[in-house]
C-alpha cells in the first residue's frame, strides 16, 4: 500500500535511540523509496500519523497486553498498516495474543522479510 505520493510509509515506535535508528536504517534499506516515521513514544506516533494516509507497517515497543484497545492501534488499523511488536513483554507474550513479533536479535534480513 502506497501513500499520497506513492511511497510506502512505515512507523517505529522505539524510546532507545540506537535502536530507533537502527530500524530506521534498516527500513530504508530495505525500501530506499519509503517514508519512516520514527518516534520515540506513543503520543508523538499520534501526532504524526494525522498525516498519514495509508500506513504499510508499525514496528511498536510495546507490551501486547491492553495493545489492541490502545489509540496507537486504532489509529494504526484504520490507516491500514500491520503491526509488530518489539519488546522483552512482546517477545514473551505477543505471538500468544495473536501479533507479529520482532525477536531479539534481529538483523537486516528479518527486517527486510516484514516489507515483503
Amino acid at each position: 500500500m502506497l501513500d499520497v505520493d506513492n511511497r510506502a510509509v512505515y512507523l517505529v515506535v522505539e524510546p532507545d535511540p540506537l535502536l530507533r535508528a537502527d530500524l530506521t536504517e534498516a527500513l530504508q534499506d530495505g525500501d530506499t523509496q519509503a517514508n519512516v516515521i520514527a518516534v520515540s513514544n506513543v503520543q508523538y506516533a499520534l501526532e504524526r500519523m494525522t498525516t498519514v494516509q495509508v500506513l504499510c507497517l508499525a514496528l511498536v515497543a510495546a507490551s501486547p497486553m491492553g495493545f489492541a484497545t490502545s489509540a496507537l492501534a486504532k489509529t494504526i488499523a484504520e490507516k491500514g498498516g500491520q503491526v509488530v511488536l518489539m519488546g522483552g513483554r512482546a517477545e514473551a507474550l505477543g505471538e500468544a495474543a495473536g501479533y507479529r513479533v520482532l525477536q531479539r536479535p534481529f538483523s537486516q534480513i528479518h527486517i527486510t522479510a516484514m516489507l515483503v
